[in-house]
């Protein structure tokens, strides 16, 4: 089962790979799989974490409505955790956004 944020934000590219190194330096996810390679369209990019002990997936998709953040087998606070990371994130780069769980 999985657990899923939106806000209607959209990012740029150039603001969703500032993201993801955000979240990289972070150092408390790894990576698992991008959809950065795609440099012309915005849309439908998305990259896979997890978090350093396995215990939870992350997947961040940009869709034409916004970001959506979906979680898999993560406690709420492992969820609260990284939806700050997310904000805080993007409000350092000017960026607000507000995520509702759907």
């Amino acid at each position: 089962m999985s657990i899923e944020y939106h806000t209607s934000t959209k990012l740029t590219i150039e603001q969703i790979q500032i993201l993801e190194t955000s979240i990289l330096n972070n150092r408390n996810y790894n990576l698992l799989e991008t959809s950065l390679q795609n440099k012309f369209q915005s849309e439908n990019l998305k990259f896979r974490f997890n978090d350093n002990h396995g215990s939870f997936y992350v997947e961040i998709v940009q869709t034409e409505n916004g970001l959506i953040v979906s979680f898999r087998i993560a406690t709420k606070k492992d969820r609260e955790t990284f939806l700050n990371l997310v904000i805080t994130s993007l409000k350092q780069k000017g960026i607000h956004c507000i995520f509702e769980e759907i």
